[in-house]
């Protein structure tokens, strides 16, 4: 056990160490390439507040509440942001998720973009295709490929020079809209598609009706009642295997931690219950730093694997109350663990009981962790 936790630190030490170095160039929540300063590398950010005025001679990858572009891109920009103003010249691709999304410079190539609202300001311009997934979508600027679109509402004022592919509830067209190929909307309703507009062919397509809708979904609840039978037969199977396991390896760390819930039930069920609630929270304020999203990840982590390891203990506890002449753990955990999945088919209950067991487990692995390095002492058998 000891050389385990060892292990694990080193770990986090290693992998924190690229970026504890980008964090030493780049501390506070807010990031800003002025307008002399070049980057001749790939640039990696995050931040609550990016602005970028100056050049980049390579990518751009950023990750940040606010994102804006003012500067010139010789390469691709990768982003996910809350609100992003995409101007400037980028030289390669745009590939962005972001709540709105505001395009007001030059794409070289293509733009692909996920969002709840994206504007293409009057000039813009996308010199390959733009690929949008919207709830509103606004084309003002200049489109030189194609426009593929799925969003509620579609706006196009702008010059596309290839063809249109729009899947929406409401298509409209600006005095400014110009397509030069072919324009294919998807809609119940016929779209009033203004005289001029479009150079090529107008097609509408129907959306698609499943005619054995009724049947399928027969089908697939049965398919779900399956999945959900066998999905907890696995769960049964892969816990047991996990369960024997640890108490084959750990065998008196297991008996430590099932004595302890019944020797501190008070004790394991307080401090199980502050665990579950301050580590992830913990985790997550870490992750707020630079420096800490390493660490962060880690304990969140194993934070997961302590909740899903969380009832063998408890397994084992009501285990060896039933088998009380066992003196081998392997056969009470096997019980209990047969026990607590049987008890957690159980409506409400179960989900009740489960949970339980989860605090309780969680506070048994928190006090006998705290010891690990002391003196161990005898193992009492459980009564």
């Amino acid at each position: 056990m000891k050389r385990f936790l060892t292990i694990i630190l080193t770990l986090m030490m290693i992998i924190s160490i690229p970026a504890t170095i980008f964090a030493a160039e780049n501390t506070k929540d807010t990031f800003v390439l002025e307008k002399d300063e070049l980057v001749n590398h790939d640039l990696f950010l995050g931040a609550g507040y990016i602005k970028i005025i100056g050049s980049v001679n390579g990518d751009v990858f950023a990750v940040g509440g606010d994102f804006e572009n003012n500067g010139h891109i010789n390469g691709d920009i990768i982003l996910g942001a809350g609100n992003s103003i995409i101007g400037g010249k980028v030289d390669g691709d745009l590939r962005i998720g972001a709540g709105r999304v505001v395009i007001g410079g030059e794409i070289a190539r293509n733009a692909t973009v996920l969002s709840s609202d994206i504007l293409l300001e009057k000039n813009s311009a996308i010199n390959g295709n733009l690929n949008v997934l919207s709830g509103k979508a606004t084309l003002n600027g200049f489109v030189g490929g194609d426009f593929r679109a799925g969003a509620e509402n579609v706006l196009i004022n702008g010059l596309v020079k290839g063809d249109v592919e729009v899947g929406s509830s409401t298509l409209t067209f600006g005095p400014d809209a110009k397509i030069n190929g072919n324009l294919t909307y998807t809609s119940a309703n016929e779209m009033l598609v203004p005289e001029g507009v479009v150079d090529g062919q107008v097609i509408r397509k129907e959306p698609a009706v499943d005619e054995n809708f009724e049947e399928n979904r027969k089908k697939a609840e049965e398919g779900i009642k399956v999945f959900h039978v066998v999905k907890r037969a696995l769960s049964i199977l892969s816990y047991l295997i996990v369960g024997t396991i640890l108490t084959l390896i750990f065998t008196g760390f297991m008996r430590k931690t099932a004595l302890t819930i019944q020797e501190k039930p008070l004790h394991s069920l307080g401090l199980g219950f502050v665990g579950l609630i301050v580590i992830p929270i913990a985790a997550l304020l870490v992750m707020l730093t630079v420096i800490g999203i390493p660490i962060g990840i880690i304990s969140l982590m194993i934070y997961g694997v302590l909740l899903y390891l969380a009832k063998l203990p408890v397994a084992l506890w009501i285990g060896s109350k039933i088998l009380k002449g066992e003196t081998k753990p392997l056969l009470p955990m096997i019980l209990g663990i047969f026990i607590l999945m049987l008890v957690s088919f159980i409506p409400y209950l179960g989900n009740f009981v489960s949970f339980v067991a989860i605090v309780f487990g969680i506070g048994s692995y928190m006090i006998n962790l705290r010891n690990v390095f002391q003196k161990p002492k005898d193992i009492e058998p459980l009564l």
